[in-house]
């Protein structure tokens, strides 16, 4: 039987946009406190993000993205869709969800200003 690769399931191209710092909330009332992360890739349909800490698979959370000058994107809304371990960090998928046009929109433009920032850093 044939297996689909992680890159042949997605329906959207991720951008590689370097490391950006966001702040991960996860929905849980329990377990309610920020993790920090980076984003390594990202699309309007979700994100590959780097964490010291892990979080469940299958769980909901909010992502907020910071742009390079510190301005915090409004919540997105997603689902954990993989976790794994990896060198003492944590490599986390996330599928977005219920994602309107505006929110589309958001992570288009973070996207063009963290690409525009990393060619800018070298």
């Amino acid at each position: 039987m044939k297996t689909i690769s992680q890159k042949e399931r997605r329906r959207a191209k991720r951008e590689i946009i370097g490391y950006a710092l966001i702040n991960v909330y996860p929905k849980n009332v329990q377990t309610q406190s920020e993790i920090r992360a980076r984003v390594f890739d990202i699309s309007p349909l979700g994100a590959g993000i780097i964490s010291y800490q892990p979080c469940i698979e299958d769980s909901k959370i909010y992502l907020s993205l910071l742009s390079p000058d510190n301005t915090s994107l409004p919540n997105i809304s997603g689902r954990v869709v993989r976790c794994k371990e990896k060198n003492n960090e944590y490599h986390i998928g996330i599928e977005f969800e219920n994602i309107n046009e505006y929110q589309k929109s958001l992570i288009e433009n973070y996207i063009r200003s963290m690409k525009l920032w990393n060619k800018n850093k070298e």
